[in-house]
């Protein structure tokens, strides 16, 4: 990550790429785990149904960046998403698709939402893009920084920190999510 600029979308932004992607529900399904879960790309791609527990509203990461395991709260978007494709019946891994093509359908969704006017214009905007969004959102809830570290799989506080310095002009609504941060 470039320590002097983060790009990330405000929150209006993320649900136009959501709307465009509709038609495309892997593609959807997988912006929707970068964005609600904060996952990389890697992570969201290896991502079975068993690293899901819908009852305890958690997901498991295995094997992440660094070969790290971590929990990550299931918030109530991602759970109503995956409520509905009913994820208990798929075969691993939950969404088929390699890397590059998965890029390229995200940069389709954008270049569809430009062509169109339905989203701000940015610049390099990538798959890692939704990830960055999660997070500085996360971090304008509030979320404690030790909390949206763990949460994002940093080895390092400061990494996360250097998100802080962003602007909470448009905190992200992830409805539900009780002010009280001990209740997630």
């Amino acid at each position: 990550m470039n320590k002097n600029h983060v790009l990330y979308l405000k929150n209006a932004d993320v649900q136009e790429l959501f709307i465009q992607a509709s038609k495309r529900p892997k593609i959807k399904t997988l912006m929707y785990l970068q964005y609600y879960a904060g996952l990389r790309i890697s992570e969201a791609l290896a991502i079975t149904p068993n690293d899901f527990d819908l009852d305890d509203r958690f997901i498991k990461v295995v094997n992440g960046k660094g070969n790290k395991d971590r929990v990550i709260p299931l918030f109530p978007r991602l759970a109503e998403h995956l409520a509905g494709l009913d994820i208990a019946s798929r075969r691993k891994p939950l969404i088929k698709m390699g890397r590059s093509n998965a890029i390229k359908r995200y940069k389709d969704i954008y270049q569809e939402c430009l062509d169109n006017q339905k989203i701000t214009k940015y610049i390099n905007l990538g798959t890692h893009t939704l990830r960055h969004s999660a997070i500085i959102h996360w971090l304008n809830i509030p979320l404690p920084v030790n909390r949206v570290q763990s949460y994002a799989g940093h080895s390092s506080i400061q990494t996360t920190q250097a998100y802080t310095r962003l602007t909470p002009e448009d905190a992200i609504d992830l409805s539900g999510i009780p002010v009280d941060t001990s209740e997630i």
